[in-house]
C-alpha cells in the first residue's frame, strides 16, 4: 500500500503549471489503520501536512494541517488508485 500510495501521488501530474524543484509544495502523508474490515475494507486515520520553502532561506513555512480521526476506504494490492468524486449536494 506504501508503494502504491507513493506512486500515485508523485507519478501524477496534479497541473498544467511548471514549478521548479525549489518551489515545489512539501506534502506528508500518515495513514495509520485501526481495523481491517474485510480483505479490502480498512479504517483509519490520516494526517496530511503541506509546507514550502520560504523564499532564499532555507526555511519552510507550514500551509495547511489536518488529520481526519475516520477514514474508510477500500484497498486491494496490485489495483490502481483512483480518485473518486464526491457526491455533490444539492440545495
Amino acid at each position: 500500500m506504501q508503494k502504491d500510495l507513493y506512486e500515485f501521488v508523485n507519478n501524477r501530474k496534479w497541473t498544467n503549471y511548471s514549478f521548479k524543484y525549489e518551489e515545489k509544495i512539501e506534502c506528508t502523508l500518515m495513514i495509520t489503520i485501526s481495523d481491517r474490515i474485510s480483505t479490502d475494507e480498512f479504517k483509519g486515520t490520516m494526517n496530511i501536512q503541506l509546507r514550502r520553502p520560504i523564499y532564499r532561506t532555507s526555511y519552510y513555512s507550514t500551509m495547511f494541517n489536518y488529520i481526519d480521526k475516520d477514514i474508510p476506504f477500500k484497498y486491494v494490492e496490485g489495483q490502481n488508485l483512483n480518485t473518486t468524486k464526491m457526491p455533490s449536494t444539492q440545495t
